[in-house]
């Protein structure tokens, strides 16, 4: 097979992206990447990751590709899961102490935690674009708009664990994750008392 075609393949399976590191396993020099480019076939979006012309690209799914360790909390993963009311500006997201992040990124909000936090609660999910993202699971979520509770809006905090109990019916796994983030004990006992409503 020529690896023009051995590339259009990999671009069909993989919602129309392609990643150096792919040829590279396959044994297909990267020069067909720059001449795939030229003749107007594929895009570079950045370095190492082209696309299909004619492909949407995700910008929280480049990001998240661009730096491995980024893991996508607070608003941006409520609107993943889509809990409550938030819609997110920023694209807010999760990384260990010292992991460095280029000055200048548009857009984005970084929260550092030490490496134990950093992994609790990590899963994935598929964007609306097919492509696998790393985010927080919903607890855990949660739980970190529980412990920047000034951030955000009582009302919409409130919303967000009702709509998880209804869905749900036990919150005792976002209290656990609270209280390893040392979710301060008064919101704590507030959220104690929505529940009782």
């Amino acid at each position: 097979m020529k690896y023009e075609q051995q590339i259009k393949k990999i671009l069909k399976k993989n919602n129309g992206l392609i990643e150096t590191n792919q040829l590279d396993a396959l044994g297909i020099p990267r020069v067909y990447l720059a001449r795939m480019v030229k003749q107007g076939v594929l895009k570079k979006i950045q370095r190492g990751l082209y696309c299909a012309p004619d492909t949407l690209v995700d910008a929280k799914y480049v990001l998240q590709r661009r730096f491995k360790k980024i893991v996508y909390s607070h608003d941006t993963a409520l609107n993943y899961w889509d809990l409550g009311t938030f819609v997110p500006i920023y694209k807010t997201f999760t990384v260990p102490y010292g992991y460095k992040l280029p000055r200048g990124l548009n857009l984005v909000e970084v929260h550092y935690v030490n490496k134990e936090i950093y992994k609790l609660g990590i899963t994935t999910t598929i964007d609306d674009f097919g492509n696998k993202v790393f985010l927080y699971n919903q607890e855990r979520t949660i739980a970190d708009c529980l412990k920047d509770f000034w951030r955000q809006e009582g009302h919409e905090i409130k919303q967000m664990i009702q709509e998880y109990q209804d869905e749900h019916g036990n919150i005792d796994k976002i209290l656990e994750y609270a209280k390893v983030l040392k979710v301060d004990k008064e919101i704590l006992k507030m959220v104690e008392e929505w529940i009782k409503e």
